[in-house]
């Protein structure tokens, strides 16, 4: 299965991910399944730019985030960028996967700095607002508020670093609100 994630067929990889996703509900094979590398091709499937191929992907991620082993190791692996990228894309289905699947990573106390660094409070504020579902809002909410149970000092060390990033995104892309995670929002329409 973990091979066929990774096959060149784009059907292939899609039928191999959605396993993924169902064996992933077994909180045993969740674990041998990341054991195994599976990981990486889901990672390459993330970084296309074919919607089914990454729906697929986020949601078997998802799955396998519900493992709190798991979610360190999906940071681990420097997935937070790739999702961050997909989190405002354009795809409903898509972007509210991404958020359900930051909302499962910010559980874990250690995946916290990360999010922030990468810029993950990005997207779950701007859904906390704009949310299309008032389940989607509802997690956003749940997932800022996690992000920011950290130590006081180191808290706001990160804040600061993320402030600072949000703002060279906005000075470097003309107010585009998200720093180049994915479009959305940006200028003033003109030229």
């Amino acid at each position: 299965i973990i091979a066929l994630c990774g096959y060149y067929d784009d059907a292939v990889r899609i039928h191999a991910a959605a396993t993924v996703e169902n064996l992933a509900q077994n909180n045993q094979l969740s674990g041998e399944l990341v054991d195994l590398g599976v990981l990486t091709p889901l990672k390459e499937m993330l970084k296309t730019q074919k919607h089914h191929c990454v729906l697929r992907s986020v949601k078997a991620m998802q799955a396998l985030a519900k493992d709190s082993e798991n979610q360190k190791l999906i940071v681990k692996e420097n997935l937070i960028p790739h999702l961050l990228k997909k989190a405002h894309c354009g795809v409903d289905e898509i972007e509210e996967a991404v958020t359900l699947t930051l909302a499962l990573l910010a559980q874990n106390s250690v995946n916290r700095p990360k999010l922030m660094f990468h810029g993950g409070f990005k997207p779950l504020i701007y859904n906390m607002e704009y949310g299309k579902t008032e389940g989607i809002k509802e997690e956003a909410k749940k997932v800022v508020a996690n992000l920011f149970k950290l130590p006081g000092a180191k808290r706001n060390e990160l804040v600061r670093k993320a402030a600072d990033k949000f703002k060279g995104g906005m000075a470097a892309g003309g107010g585009d609100t998200y720093g180049g995670y994915g479009g959305g929002g940006g200028g003033d329409g003109g030229g």
